[in-house]
């Protein structure tokens, strides 16, 4: 009887071990992805940032020209917009 006891709690803890090893091994892929994510979307900004900054010129009467730096702002919300009004569109779709 205590033998038939203990293999039933051994089986348990068994059970329980694999589990959390399995829920441990589950949340690495997913910080694993949320990395990769990451990652992706700082390079896609950076690499959209450069291509902003190396085709704008943007020009003031009496061709003054206005640095990046100060339309960057002004560019965002005119794109989150745009993007914004996409998703509007799909949604209704």
């Amino acid at each position: 009887m205590l033998k038939l006891r203990a293999q039933k709690d051994r089986a348990a803890i068994g059970f329980e071990s694999q589990a959390a090893k399995q829920a441990d091994q589950t949340s690495k892929q997913e910080l694993q992805e949320a990395r990769t994510r990451l990652a992706n979307a700082k390079a896609a900004h950076l690499e959209l940032d450069t291509d902003i900054k190396g085709t704008i010129e943007a020009r003031l009467p009496g061709h003054t020209p206005i640095a990046f730096d100060e339309i960057k702002g002004v560019l965002k919300i005119a794109m989150e917009e745009v993007f914004a009004g996409r998703e509007i569109k799909r949604k209704a779709a």
